[in-house]
C-alpha cells in the first residue's frame, strides 16, 4: 500500500456552472465502436499513461507522476471538446506550477502541488474566476 498523502499534496478546483454534456463521451464511444483510428491510438496511450503513472508513483518518482497527470489532460483533450470555462482551469493551475487534469467529465480538476504557497495562490487565481479549491486526502492505495 502506498500512503499518497506523505508523498505529495493533492487538490480539487471546481464551479458549479459548468454541466456535463453526454453528447461528447457519446460521439467518443460511438467513434471507438466505429474503429477509429485516433480515437483508438489516444485510448491506448491514455491507457499506458495510466500505468506509468501508477508505477512512477508506487516506485516515489513523483516527477514522472506529474507529468502523467498533465499528460492525462492532454490526450483527453485531443478527442473531446472542452469548454472554455474547463480550459481556464487547467491553464491557471499550470501557470502557477501545479498539475491540472479531469477527474472526470468537466465541471472540476484535479492535480497537485509543491507547498502551501503554491496551494494559497491556486486558491486565489481560482477564486478570481468564481471557482473553489479544495485540499484532497487519500489514505491509502
Amino acid at each position: 500500500m502506498i500512503n499518497v498523502d506523505k508523498l505529495l499534496e493533492k487538490y480539487v478546483g471546481k464551479t458549479i456552472s459548468l454541466t456535463h454534456k453526454d453528447v461528447a463521451h457519446n460521439d467518443v464511444r460511438l467513434r471507438w465502436e466505429k474503429g477509429d483510428p485516433v480515437i483508438r491510438k489516444t485510448m491506448i496511450k491514455i491507457g499506458e499513461n495510466a500505468k506509468i503513472g501508477y508505477n512512477a508513483l508506487k516506485n516515489r518518482k513523483l516527477e514522472i507522476f506529474n507529468e502523467c497527470i498533465n499528460k492525462n489532460f492532454d490526450l483527453r483533450e485531443s478527442i473531446y471538446p472542452i469548454t472554455e470555462k474547463n480550459q481556464q482551469m487547467i491553464k491557471l493551475a499550470r501557470s502557477i506550477g501545479a498539475t491540472a487534469k479531469f477527474p472526470g467529465s468537466g465541471g472540476a480538476i484535479i492535480g497537485t502541488y509543491t507547498d502551501d504557497e503554491r496551494f494559497n495562490e491556486l486558491k486565489q487565481v481560482f477564486g478570481k474566476i468564481g471557482c473553489e479549491v479544495l485540499k484532497m486526502r487519500i489514505k491509502k492505495i
